[in-house]
């Protein structure tokens, strides 16, 4: 027998989705950023964009509650800490740089959602927070900028949040306007931002936070559906 022969396929700069996959990304995708403004970019011409998914039990459970602990999603930006770091060491082993893109809050400063339309994996839903087809808005994300010549996934170009209008008529704050996010289009067109983080901050002097939309989103009840809870209907019968 061979003993050098190993299951594990060879490491290549190209297998760095799989790699994070492997170490507790739920999804990953690679912008190309190429046509956008290097002020915005800091000159990369990629970017990896990577999300965690959020516990499915205690988004049910806003449902009915509405609020959550303000330190609700601490664990999951650890997580993300950590893979930002892991994708970093494993581009740096190909001689390829990479950098945590560090959201600010500028009018065109670069945001994780944007990478992530530009990487295939989420839309922006008529909450104003990313949603993707397998966990909804339940993902947080994160963003590696690189200049390593990684192939490009394809952008999303559309909404698929359709007529829904769950969110919007969720929200406390009255924040979504229930209009339907396209690419280009500015988020403070469709979403008033500054109701949603006046709601919040009200909610954190309490040490409490919302994200009620999140739990009424129907790409999010498929995943609390697909994680095995039981989920009721607003008849009270259950999925």
């Amino acid at each position: 027998m061979d003993m050098t022969s190993t299951d594990q396929p060879p490491r290549t700069l190209t297998r760095v989705r799989d790699h994070l996959l492997d170490c507790g990304a739920c999804v990953v995708g690679v912008a190309d950023l190429t046509s956008w403004p290097e002020t915005r970019t800091r000159g990369y011409p990629r970017a990896l964009s990577l999300g965690v998914a959020l516990r499915a039990d205690p988004i049910l459970q806003l449902r009915t509650r509405r609020d959550r602990p303000a330190e609700a999603d601490r664990p999951v930006y650890a997580a993300l800490a950590e893979l930002a770091g892991i994708a970093i060491r494993y581009l740096q082993q190909f001689g390829a740089k990479g950098e945590v893109l560090v959201q600010l809050e500028l009018p065109e400063a670069l945001t994780h959602e944007e990478v992530a339309v530009q990487a295939g994996i989420a839309w922006v839903g008529k909450s104003g927070r990313p949603v993707t087809w397998d966990f909804g808005t339940a993902i947080r994300l994160t963003t590696v900028l690189t200049d390593a010549d990684l192939p490009a996934d394809k952008p999303v170009s559309r909404s698929f949040c359709g007529a829904c209008l769950a969110c919007t008529e969720a929200c406390p704050a009255r924040a979504p306007s229930g209009t339907v996010w396209a690419p280009g289009v500015q988020k403070s067109t469709f979403f008033n931002e500054s109701a949603c983080k006046e709601h919040r901050q009200q909610l954190a002097a309490q040490g409490r936070d919302c994200r009620h939309c999140m739990s009424v989103c129907p790409f999010t009840t498929v995943y609390l559906i697909n994680s095995g809870l039981t989920v009721p209907t607003e008849t009270g019968e259950s999925s």
